[in-house]
């Protein structure tokens, strides 16, 4: 390690003995393991093969409303946003077979 001289601010070099030793495995992980016989190699696919693979569909707790994420309603006071998620909230909360037979006022 290198000293300080308190008189004059300079460093003193203090060589070491040698650098020590190289660990023979990565500090984190491990090393890759080589690929299993009969496995497929990767393959890049090109943008249209990105696009032609079909959108998984998005879950939903009743037509329109997702059940999970974030749904945003805005609009103008007063034109019924209250109302609208009252008369929508309530078949979500019930069970299936209530939700099938219930329809709003």
């Amino acid at each position: 390690m290198p000293a300080v001289r308190a008189d004059d601010n300079t460093f003193d070099y203090i060589p070491v003995a040698e650098e020590p030793p190289w660990p023979d495995e990565p500090a984190i992980g491990g090393r890759p393991r080589p690929a299993r016989s009969g496995t497929k190699p990767l393959v890049a696919l090109d943008w249209a093969a990105i696009m032609a693979e079909p959108d998984e569909p998005v879950p939903t707790l009743i037509p329109g409303i997702p059940k999970v994420g974030l749904a945003v309603l805005a609009g103008s006071p007063k034109v019924g946003k209250s109302l609208f998620l009252t008369q929508t909230a309530t078949p979500a909360r019930l069970s299936e077979s209530a939700r099938s037979s219930w329809s709003p006022a």
